[in-house]
């Protein structure tokens, strides 16, 4: 069986047993595993995971790669969801297909309540003035 060395992306005091448990019955969606309580993901050699009560802003971001072939170069867009918590981007998670990255936003929108999901002007503005202590 293998076995994760877990360590939380904020300081949030939960046992690590609950943690555990929470991981093995979660969801896996492309790279993370969404639990009841966390959202997992790995980072180096151990198992990062986040309590959706911690997160403060979720949304997806595409960056283009260009990679270049034998008969000229293709463009692929690589999807990440970025993750904030204690005021300041705790992780950004690389998607293999925009899809996934949308069912993994969209059951942080269930989950992780009184987030800020997507990016757009409003919740820029929401953001910063939280930030600023508004």
């Amino acid at each position: 069986m293998l076995r994760y060395s877990f360590q939380s992306a904020v300081n949030d005091g939960l046992e690590q047993m609950l943690v555990e448990v929470d991981f093995r019955n979660a969801r896996t969606v492309d790279t993370v595993h969404l639990g009841e309580k966390c959202l997992y993901y790995s980072h180096m050699l151990k198992m990062k995971y986040l309590p959706y009560d911690k997160i403060q802003w979720a949304y997806l971001r595409a960056e283009e790669n260009r990679m270049s072939m034998c008969c000229g170069k293709a463009f692929v867009d690589i999807w990440y969801l970025i993750l904030y918590a204690d005021g300041k981007q705790v992780a950004k998670i690389e998607f293999q297909k925009k899809e996934t990255a949308k069912e993994a936003l969209e059951v942080l929108a269930e989950r992780a309540l009184g987030c800020l999901i997507g990016y757009n002007a409003d919740t820029k503005a929401q953001w910063e003035r939280i930030c600023a202590g508004e």
